[in-house]
């Protein structure tokens, strides 16, 4: 009998659906000045992906105090090859130049001979990096603390914060000024934190181990730094006061804020929070480490209430990250809101 199997059917395709899954990526550049590589690199190059249905649950997020930004986005094997890489190594020599690169990095010109990969299972070095990297399958750090699941989870909730600043950005044709900045940040603090640590006493405990954690940092300079941010706490108390209560009285009375970035930003926080509560209770959010293990924790806590300040903590750092907010702007912005608590929870 004459076989009439075509030679395609008896092909495996694995090898060719593998080329099409869809992955967490990421890329890390070193950059010359946050704003206007925001606003001359991140956009275009985020907006040409788009376009092109190469990218989906794209964020930035500043990766280290020296000037590294990370760009973290889902997308296949096969896009990532033939349509990013391709498209990040000539948008970055358009970026820099060959004045830059020369003058930098003896260089006239980026070639992915320049690309540095992650080292083993420590990921990139992002104090060391020279100039850009590449991470082809990319394990957010979060995901060590509470898993695979949790860690995607909070990875899509990251790409909603970086859509709206990045959206309102090239909105407006320049990115966020340093006091917006500040005053973008609280907000989407105090609204993550309202969903993720409802408890105000509670929060106020995580303000205080971060605080702490972030001085402990800081050598022996942390004392004139702490007189510093009392008396900047002091300067602006009734404002910070006045707009917390504002906060969460709209949010607990379900009103709408004015600015709808704001209620963009609460819808998120909402449903990331429950799909973390359904993965807790399916036993897929997991706690490896114990709160006992860790002396920088001075008050008592459970493990579960751990886990959501690990989870809080990544936020938050994460969002000042997006926002270009440097680790001294962060320590007074995470300060104040600590103070602030501290009067409010007196006044309850």
């Amino acid at each position: 009998m004459e076989d009439t199997t075509s030679p395609s059917d008896s092909i495996d395709t694995k090898h060719i659906n593998a080329i099409h899954k869809d992955r967490w990526i990421s890329i890390a550049v070193r950059y010359d000045e946050f704003s206007r590589f925001v606003m001359e690199f991140i956009l275009p190059f985020k907006k040409h992906l788009h376009d092109k249905f190469c990218i989906t649950y794209f964020y930035h997020r500043m990766g280290s105090n020296n000037n590294v930004i990370q760009l973290n986005f889902v997308t296949s094997p096969f896009y990532y090859q033939r349509e990013i890489k391709p498209l990040l190594v000539d948008m970055l020599n358009d970026y820099f130049g060959e004045v830059y690169l020369q003058s930098n990095y003896s260089i006239s010109a980026i070639d992915l001979t320049m690309c540095e990969h992650k080292v083993g299972l420590d990921g990139i070095d992002l104090q060391n990096l020279k100039l850009f990297s590449t991470e082809d399958l990319y394990t957010s750090p979060i995901t060590y603390s509470i898993g695979v699941q949790g860690g995607k989870a909070l990875s899509e909730l990251l790409s909603v914060s970086s859509e709206i600043l990045l959206f309102e950005a090239s909105s407006n044709n320049h990115f966020i000024q340093k006091q917006d900045c500040i005053e973008k940040a609280i907000s989407f603090n105090l609204i993550f934190l309202y969903y993720f640590i409802p408890d105000r006493y509670n929060q106020y405990e995580f303000l205080s181990w971060v605080c702490e954690s972030m001085f402990s940092q800081m050598d022996n300079n942390s004392v004139n730094i702490l007189a510093d941010l009392e008396i900047s706490y002091f300067e602006q108390k009734e404002q910070l006061l006045a707009y917390i209560d504002f906060i969460e009285d709209s949010l607990s009375s379900a009103e709408l804020f004015e600015d709808d970035w704001m209620n963009a930003w609460k819808e998120a926080c909402c449903k990331y929070k429950n799909r973390l509560d359904e993965l807790s209770e399916s036993g897929k959010l997991t706690m490896p480490y114990d709160v006992k293990d860790n002396p920088t924790i001075r008050c008592k806590i459970d493990n579960k209430t751990y886990q959501s300040w690990q989870i809080a903590y990544f936020m938050v750092s994460s969002i000042d990250g997006q926002l270009g907010i440097n680790f001294n702007t962060e320590l007074n912005i995470l300060f104040w809101l600590k103070r602030t608590l501290t009067e409010l929870y007196r006044n309850d």
